[in-house]
Formats: structure tokens, sequence, C-alpha cells
């Protein structure tokens, strides 16, 4: 299956303190691309004015949005401060304005006011539990005003030609494992398939979703094997969770992510995932 061609966004830099952001803006720029851009098509921009984007990390997408449309204003929330000092740095840099960036944990009640926001986006929430998800909806929604649209996007792994990859990532994605592991890492897990219900039963009209098929055989594209390189960096850091909680010991971690790299990495590799990208709109 042919992938879009990549074309750098302005936001793929490194910081100006030094620090390199690549895996961050890998994973962004691979969704964006797969998206075709960071705003779906079908929202009717020219209404949109202001925009809340929900853990932001260092800022690529807000940026992206805030260069690609500049009659909006955007707030980028994160509840990692030093993420938020890095988006704040890059943004001054790049010379984007129309953006700020405050510290808020979004799985309790949102420090804004009812019916704010034209837009609001959250991508790939790992940061929610599994039974969080309803009040954090209905929490999006309470800030959205009549007729604002809410977006939501989240990754999905199929298989891959790689038994052991296969064997970590149903792992990794049990509860106990990915709730205890590092909000930093962006390890996709699954939380696709129950998009379009959540937003219904908060009430949101006209859901919709567009699924994105994404082939990660690293022998059709430099993107997806520049991806897959990066989501292997972030499997060790699932190791240490993983043992505790009595899921594999240390050899028999090592052993699989080997065979996985191996696997992976290997011109002949095949595999599948899915992108899918939810809308609803606050009935007025």
């Amino acid at each position: 299956m042919e992938q879009p061609e990549y074309h750098a966004p302005f936001s793929e830099q490194i910081s100006p303190d030094g620090t390199d952001y690549t895996t961050y803006l890998i994973y962004h720029r691979y969704y964006t691309t797969l998206l075709g851009g960071p705003i779906p098509q079908t929202l009717p921009m020219q209404e949109i004015h202001t925009i809340l984007d929900v853990g932001s990390n260092v800022g690529g997408w807000v940026q992206d949005v805030a260069r690609a449309y500049p009659h909006v204003h955007i707030i980028g929330i994160d509840i990692e401060e030093n993420l938020l000092r890095r988006a704040t740095l890059l943004a001054r840099v790049n010379g984007v304005s129309r953006v700020t960036f405050q510290a808020m944990d979004a799985t309790v009640p949102l420090l804004f006011p009812n019916n704010h926001f034209d837009l609001i986006h959250m991508r790939s929430a790992i940061f929610i539990p599994p039974n969080g998800w309803f009040n954090v909806i209905n929490e999006l929604t309470r800030v959205l005003r009549p007729g604002g649209w809410l977006n939501l996007i989240e990754f999905e792994h199929g298989l891959t030609s790689s038994a052991a990859f296969n064997h970590l990532m149903q792992l990794i994605a049990q509860p106990s494992t990915s709730l205890s592991a590092s909000s930093e890492q962006h390890i996709p897990l699954s939380n696709s398939s129950h998009l379009y219900s959540r937003m219904l039963a908060s009430g949101l009209t006209n859901v919709s979703y567009t699924l994105y098929a994404v082939d990660l055989g690293i022998g059709n594209t430099p993107t997806a094997r520049e991806f897959v390189r990066e989501l292997l960096k972030t499997i060790p850091h699932f190791k240490r969770p993983l043992m505790q909680a009595g899921m594999l010991d240390a050899a028999a971690f090592d052993t699989l992510f080997a065979q996985a790299q191996r696997d992976l990495m290997h011109p002949d590799m095949c595999g599948y995932a899915y992108i899918i990208s939810a809308l609803g709109c606050k009935n007025g």
C-alpha cells in the first residue's frame, strides 16, 4: 500500500536548549501526513477562532495549526510542565504567535468556562484510564461552545509478521502495564474502537469517523522505516512495568525484544495499523 510522502513541517526542529524531540516529532509528522493535514478538511475553519489542544507535548500540532490558520488562537494543555516550557520556547523561536500553553490535568475538571472553544483536539490520549473516558469527554463537551467540534484521534496496532513484536504489544496494552509507564512515552495504545460510542454517549451529534490504514512495512517507504525505528525505541521503557506486573522476567523480555528488533527491521517485514479520526458536534 503506497503511503503519502512526508514534507517536513516547520515544527520539526531541535529545541534551542539542545534537546532532541525526534520521537515525538516523528509520530507527529507521521500522523499529520497520513491524515492529510492537522485539521479535518470537513471542518468549517472560517467559523473556528478558539482551539484547545489536549496533551500538547512540545506543541508540534499547535504550531502547525497556527501557521496554517492565522486567524485562530490556540491553547495547548499538558500535565508535564517541562514539556510546556519547551513548547513555549519553540513557538517563540519559530515566530508563532496566538498560541499559549498551560499546565493542566485533562482527567479532572478543566479550568475553562462553559461554552468556550470552537474546536477541541486530542490525539493518542494514553493518559486516560479505561474508566475515565466518559468523564473526560463530558468535560471537553462542557467547554465546547454550541456548534463547536470535538476531534479525537487514536492509533491502533494490527498484526505484523513478527510474532515477538505482536506478543510484546499485547502485554504492553494491558492496563497494569500501560498506566504505570511514563506519560512521556509515545507508544500508541488502543482506544480507537471506543471513540464513536463514547462521543455518542456524551450527547454529541453529527458523530462520524474516518479510518486510515497504515502500512508498517519498512521496505515500502522511508517514512514507515523511520516510524518503526522510533517505535522500537519506546518499548524498553515498558520493561520494568512488565516485570512488576509479573508478565515477563528480564531475560524473557530481552529475548522477545531482540527478536522483535530483528523482525521489524528486516526488509521483508510487513504489518498494518489504523488511525481513526472521530468528529462530533455539540448541539446548539
